[in-house]
């Protein structure tokens, strides 16, 4: 959430699932029962308490802080993703970002056809670049919980 507040002229955010999926409906992957904010019952959950302890802080603009670590993104020639899983929850692109942001730090992400470029670089602040081991962590796209505290 702290990242998409450094937006530009950013408006709002959308939340895609407050609630928990009722159980009564049987036919969804495990995970889509517990994405929500708030649980069934109408008892918010925790992750619902951080949000509602950030949002005070976010709604106050501030300068961000410059970014000079990128991640690289290893795409294919039409830019798209080599590994999605590597994004993912416990990929490797992926911890390479909560492991940047617990250090305080404020990664972009840099597609691996600019991550040569000094020119694109320099434009956007970078000066440190992090290649995540694509061979580290989960093999095939899945969802997994991410604990916030």
């Amino acid at each position: 959430m702290r990242s998409a507040a450094r937006t530009e002229n950013l408006w709002g955010v959308t939340w895609w699932c407050s609630h928990d999926v009722s159980r009564k409906l049987a036919d969804y992957p495990e995970l889509e029962y517990s994405l929500g904010l708030i649980a069934n019952d109408g008892a918010v959950k925790p992750i619902g308490e951080r949000f509602a302890e950030i949002i005070p802080s976010l709604r106050e603009r501030q300068q961000p802080p410059a970014r000079t670590l990128g991640i690289v993104i290893d795409v294919d020639d039409d830019e798209i993703p080599i590994s999605r899983a590597a994004m993912s929850p416990g990929g490797a692109i992926f911890q390479a970002w909560v492991d940047a942001c617990a250090d305080g730090l404020d990664p972009a992400f840099v597609m691996s056809k600019d991550s040569a470029d000094v020119g694109i670089l320099a434009s956007c602040g970078i000066t440190e670049l992090v290649r995540p081991d694509l061979s580290v962590g989960v093999g095939t796209y899945s969802s997994n919980n991410t604990v916030v505290s």
